[in-house]
């Protein structure tokens, strides 16, 4: 079944080891670049995107304030973080778009694949602060932070805390196939 899905698609998976490699702005810049060509409802292209590489002490670090306590022991360990942002309204005609975060997945998805390709891995995070992250990052109203995504290169799980190491090693368990599709109709 799966001998044909692209090989970066088929491999990719959320850490929590992160290397302590560098990330450079110019890299994240090149994820971000792919996940701005996504398709869009309207072509609205409702994302936006706050960065912060590590080297940027200052910006990282008003970024890892809005991850939440339970995420931290490994978060700190990313090379880079971004938070994600939808606008809430239509440019069209100031009415909700229903279509925002479906918009912003693809965009994720498009940044999920340049990451694989560049050997650069990903951890969405929804444990964060939303409404403190509006307020440290000057985000304005009528958008919406919906997930912040730690980045960096593959770690050693052997770093992580014996807690963190068991959860990494269990298998992740995908549901059937089946259970997930339909053929004309919900059956």
């Amino acid at each position: 079944m799966t001998k044909n899905i692209n090989e970066l698609i088929k491999n990719r998976f959320s850490p929590r080891a992160f290397s302590n490699k560098e990330v450079s702005e110019e890299q994240i810049k090149t994820l971000l670049k792919a996940a701005t060509l996504a398709a869009s409802s309207y072509n609205e292209q409702p994302w936006r995107f706050i960065y912060a590489a590590k080297s940027n002490n200052t910006a990282f670090n008003k970024i890892l304030d809005c991850v939440m306590e339970f995420n931290l022991p490994w978060a700190k360990n990313a090379a880079g973080f971004i938070i994600c942002v939808v606008k809430d309204n239509l440019s069209l005609n100031d009415k909700p778009n229903s279509h925002a975060w479906h918009d912003m997945g693809l965009a994720i998805g498009n940044l999920s694949v340049q990451a694989q390709s560049m050997d650069i891995y990903l951890r969405q995070i929804g444990g964060f602060y939303a409404e403190k992250t509006k307020e440290v990052l000057n985000i304005p109203d009528g958008y919406t932070p919906i997930s912040a995504i730690a980045l960096g290169y593959l770690g050693e799980i052997t770093d992580l805390s014996e807690e963190l190491q068991k959860r990494e090693n269990t298998p992740k368990e995908f549901k059937p196939f089946e259970e997930l599709i339909f053929n004309g109709e919900w059956k």
